[in-house]
């Protein structure tokens, strides 16, 4: 009789199980090692998945890391799957309903990517879907079973500014600017001060602090230009 079936069978209640939700974003090993220990901890069985997307399988970095993360998975003796589908939440939503887990570990939450915009948590989606479903949220590169530093590359995750999210923000008050000029044309000179808002609010969730300010100093120009084209206009 095997450690898991004696434990199970000592509460009276129902096998425990685990999911470790790997990917390639470098925290992989460190989800593992944090599920490998739950496991051991509560005498449960576990399973590592991998929600391969399109975005993924075009990315041979992204598929070389979940590889390592699931082997390693496997070593610890979880068993491991390759489940594609076009979204994450979802695909991780059809696992759980289809091989139903008490625990769910996960990476800790990537910060603003070029793909995420204002894209809904998927920790916060699965638990709204699984109410009974605990989450444990692995650290970025620690090894939780022995302390070790992870051997994975590309760890950080913070989105790097690059030179086109400026001239991303510049664009953003351009359209501002062109709208304002349009709303002033049909309804008047009211005030449209806050659309300048707009722009500074938009770089700053998808590109941090750099472009927002290039996006806050352009749209103070922009403002400038608006109200001075339009006093000249009316004088």
């Amino acid at each position: 009789m095997s450690e898991d079936a004696t434990a199970s069978e000592l509460t009276g209640g129902p096998e425990t199980r685990i999911l470790a939700a790997v990917s390639g974003s470098g925290s992989g090993e460190s989800v593992v090692r944090l599920a490998a220990d739950l496991a051991t901890a509560m005498g449960a069985s576990w399973h590592a998945v991998f929600i391969e997307t399109p975005r993924s399988a075009r990315d041979p970095a992204i598929a070389r890391r979940a590889a390592d993360a699931l082997s390693l998975a496997a070593r610890y003796g979880a068993t491991v799957s390759n489940e594609p589908d076009d979204e994450v939440t979802r695909g991780l939503t059809t696992h759980l309903e289809a091989m139903p887990a008490d625990h769910l570990v996960v990476g800790t939450p990537t910060t603003m990517g070029r793909h995420r915009w204002f894209r809904r948590s998927t920790v916060l989606s699965v638990q709204e879907r699984f109410p009974g479903l605990t989450v444990h949220i692995a650290p970025k590169a620690v090894g939780v079973a022995d302390g070790t530093v992870g051997s994975e590359t590309d760890i950080s995750t913070a989105a790097k500014v690059e030179p086109r999210h400026h001239l991303f923000a510049l664009g953003l008050v351009a359209i501002t600017l062109g709208l304002a000029e349009l709303v002033s044309l049909l309804l008047g000179g009211r005030p449209l001060n806050l659309l300048f808002l707009f722009p500074v609010i938009a770089a700053a969730a998808r590109f941090g602090l750099a472009p927002a300010l290039t996006a806050t100093v352009a749209s103070v120009l922009g403002f400038d230009f608006f109200c001075s084209s339009h006093a000249s206009t009316s004088s």
